[in-house]
């Protein structure tokens, strides 16, 4: 049902065209430097997966990384990747993720965040390996550095601001009530 109602919601977003103003404005705030918004994203989506526990959660993200990638020229499963490497790794190590730290820590008789010090050595290792191969991806599906980006820098019209602060307010209450 979830799946259903987050179709919907951005069949409506990418019809009003709020999906591709925002993107622009996203692009052109980082200045076509798509390097480093797919770094810093791919750092915030594993945060949110090691210390929150989201995953299921980031639904609501991959189809906008999905028009990003679509908008800069390069595969649908690249837009996947940003956020499902990310999320991976970050769940992976775990760090305070209270889902598997609450339940596996105590079955096997361990203190509940005993060994995040060594999860956190973990989680900067294989975000780095991670951000590396997605740089990797992108640099040789042939994506160099802006040089065919075409970026509108006009603002957002009221419309498109209103509806995409309502989808961020919308995942953060999803994040919140998890």
């Amino acid at each position: 049902f979830m799946v259903l109602v987050i179709g919907g919601l951005f069949g409506i977003l990418s019809k009003s065209g709020a999906v591709d103003a925002g993107l622009e404005r996203l692009l052109s705030a980082v200045r076509g430097n798509v390097y480093w918004l797919v770094s810093c994203l791919m750092l915030i989506f594993a945060l949110g997966s090691t210390l929150l526990g989201l995953a299921s959660e980031y639904l609501l993200i991959i189809p906008l990384m999905v028009e990003l990638a679509r908008r800069l020229g390069m595969s649908n499963l690249i837009g996947l990747a940003i956020v499902t490497v990310a999320v991976k790794v970050g769940y992976l190590s775990s760090i305070t993720n209270p889902l598997p730290l609450t339940i596996a820590q105590p079955l096997l008789g361990l203190p509940i965040f005993s060994g995040a010090g060594l999860r956190a050595v973990f989680f900067a290792i294989y975000l780095l390996v991670g951000i590396g191969f997605m740089l990797w991806v992108i640099k040789r599906a042939g994506f160099t550095k802006g040089a065919d980006l075409a970026l509108e820098t006009k603002p957002l019209s009221p419309r498109h601001f209103i509806m995409l602060i309502t989808l961020l307010i919308g995942i953060g209450g999803l994040v919140y009530a998890s």
